[in-house]
């Protein structure tokens, strides 16, 4: 399927994590975005090549938890430095994969993923 600024590809059960989500953006500076549901109440997300869990307390709050995820990429882009990731909100940021002792300010060979445009 092709939104104009997204080309979404689903694959069924037999995947390796469960169903998949696979959203590969028009513009080659912006972030790919990957969805594997483990179970109802955790799934996996890969953002530009940074791999990180969700999950949440029921299927409806981990849908609404992968959707912000995915809307805050799509919307404001990320930034990402080794295995994790700064997700841009528009007026500010959150954490997701690896974390570190190093500062974030400090760290080298940063990607900057833009939004979905």
């Amino acid at each position: 399927m092709s939104a104009g600024l997204a080309v979404v590809e689903e694959w069924g059960l037999d995947h390796e994590f469960g169903p998949e989500l696979e959203i590969t953006p028009s513009s080659e500076t912006a972030a790919q975005i990957t969805v594997s549901l483990a179970d109802e109440e955790e799934a996996s997300l890969t953002c530009g090549g940074v791999f990180f869990w969700v999950w949440r307390g029921t299927p409806e709050d981990l849908a609404d938890r992968v959707a912000a995820v995915v809307r805050d990429v799509a919307e404001h882009g990320m930034v990402a430095a080794g295995a994790a990731a700064r997700i841009l909100t528009g007026e500010d940021s959150y954490g997701v994969g690896l974390s570190s002792f190093v500062p974030w300010r400090w760290r080298r060979g940063k990607r900057v993923f833009t939004p979905y445009r």
